[in-house]
This record gives structure tokens, sequence and C-alpha cells, in this order.
């Protein structure tokens, strides 16, 4: 008969014991390292409307194996295209991103957010889309018809479209380079115009800024309004016949100190200077 095993004996084999079976599987267990990149690159863009801006954004491997990294953008205003060259690739690499707006686009602030994800990492980076315009001319527009000697000027004309066109051939094709109608207050705002003299026109119904206009072989023509007359000694002053206080003024076209038909037109002229705002007061007339 053998002899019996103390008891505190098998306790102390034990725990001994357990170590040994789990030590291989504790030697094979290897240590996870997450997955970390940095985006580089990103800042806050000022753009105005109808323009693109690029900016080029870098994602860098920081810590893991490199993994298939994706680009979205949330937060992009309506009207706005967000355009990545390198949409998905291997972390450590760069890529140009170009922003598009349109002159549909509202201005103002957007919060935009870059998201850069993989299987196992979401990287997030946020800046500010600040939407501008390039104002190029401001008109003005008066309802010359509406005179009082409490409105020297006139009212002013909501819903008047004005119009820019880059030559005669466009304006007899009816195909303005630049439109804009006139707000509350009268005024007409007009974006990013290119540099240069425009024929312009404005019309509201059958008021214009090209007055009594007749037919001239084939095409109508009238006199370009420049103000209204406020006193007698604008008129004895001026080359317009039986001129009265409270009637539109004609622009003596052709300079001869005369208003005849020879001033007859089918519009005026603006001249658009880069990096100015042109500023206009038209009156509109029958």
């Amino acid at each position: 008969m053998y002899p019996k095993t103390p008891t505190i004996m098998r306790k102390e084999l034990i725990l001994p014991m357990f170590f040994i079976c789990i030590l291989p599987f504790l030697s094979c267990k290897k240590e996870s390292v997450d997955v970390k990149y940095d985006i580089k690159g990103v800042q806050n863009i000022v753009i105005n409307r109808c323009e693109t801006k690029e900016i080029a954004v870098t994602i860098v491997q920081t810590q893991g194996t490199a993994e298939q990294v994706t680009l979205s953008l949330e937060g992009m205003p309506n009207g706005t295209v967000a355009a990545i060259e390198t949409q998905q690739s291997l972390a450590n690499f760069t890529t140009p991103i170009s922003f598009i707006v349109s002159d549909s686009t509202k201005m103002g602030d957007y919060v935009v957010t870059l998201s850069a994800t993989s299987a196992s990492c979401i990287q997030t980076v946020t800046f500010k889309l600040s939407v501008q315009d390039q104002l190029s001319m401001i008109v003005k527009v008066y309802d010359g018809t509406q005179w009082t000697p409490d409105l020297p000027a006139g009212e002013s004309v909501t819903g008047a479209m004005v119009k820019l066109y880059k030559d005669e051939s466009s304006l007899l094709m009816k195909t303005p380079s630049y439109t804009a109608a006139t707000d509350s207050i009268g005024k007409a705002y007009l974006y990013h115009v290119v540099e240069g003299e425009y024929l312009f026109t404005i019309e509201k119904g059958d008021l214009s800024n090209i007055v009594g206009r007749t037919d001239i072989n084939g095409v109508l023509k009238g006199f370009v309004t420049t103000g209204i007359f406020q006193t007698k000694s604008e008129i004895i002053s001026s080359a317009q016949p039986q001129a009265l206080i409270g009637q539109l003024r004609y622009r003596d076209f052709n300079t001869d100190n005369k208003i005849t038909d020879a001033d007859r037109t089918m519009y005026d002229r603006v001249m658009v200077y880069k990096s100015m705002v042109t500023e206009k007061i038209i009156w509109i007339g029958k």
C-alpha cells in the first residue's frame, strides 16, 4: 500500500503545473498595436463663388501596419463640389482636393469634416470653408416716371433686370454675359465680371434706360437716360429741346451739343475694372 501524499504537497504542485501548461499559449500571444495616422495640410479656406481652390492633404502613418485609407467630406454647402484626386490608397500618401464653388452657393461660413477611414481606424479633422463673393458692379435703379418734388430721384425699382453684353451681336441675339435683378431697395449686384467695356440695358415691363424708342432701319433705338431735370437752369444749360422739370434727361451720345435722332442707340456703356466696384445710378422710363 502506497503512502498518501500530504495535502500541502499537492497544493504546492498545482500552481507550478498550471503555469507550465499555459506557458506555450502565453509565448504565442502577440501584442496588438493600434493603427494610427495623422491628416496634414488641412486649413481654413476662403473662396469666392464661381471660383476653384485647391489644397494638398497628406495621410501619414504614425503607428501600426499601413492600411487602405478612404477619404470623405461632410458638411459641404449646396452648390459646392469637392474633387478628391486620390480618394483611396495605402496610408502615407498625398492628394490634391479641389473645392469648386458655383454661383448658387450661399455666402457664409461652413464647418466641413474630412474623414480618413481604414479597416481599424477613423481619423477626422474639421476646418472652416468661407464662401464670399467678388463684387464687380452695383446698379441703383429709379423709375423716372414717378418724379415728384418730394421724390426728386423718382421711386426705387424692384425687379428691374440689368443685363451686360459683350458686343452688339450678343445684344441683338439677346445673350447677355451677366444679369442681375434689383432688390427691394432698387439695387442690383453683379459679381465676377471680367474687366472690360460692356453694353448694358435695364428693363422692367415697358420701362427702360433707353427711352422714346423708335424703329430706325429695322432696329429699335432710343435715348440714354442720365437723370431728371430738377431746375430751370438745368434745362437752359442742356442741349435737350422742350425739356421740363421732372422730365428724364437724355445723353448727347455723339457729343455735338444737340439732342437729335443721331443720339439714339440700343444701349448704354459701362467700363468694369479689375479689383474695383463700379457703381452706377440709372433712371428708367418710357
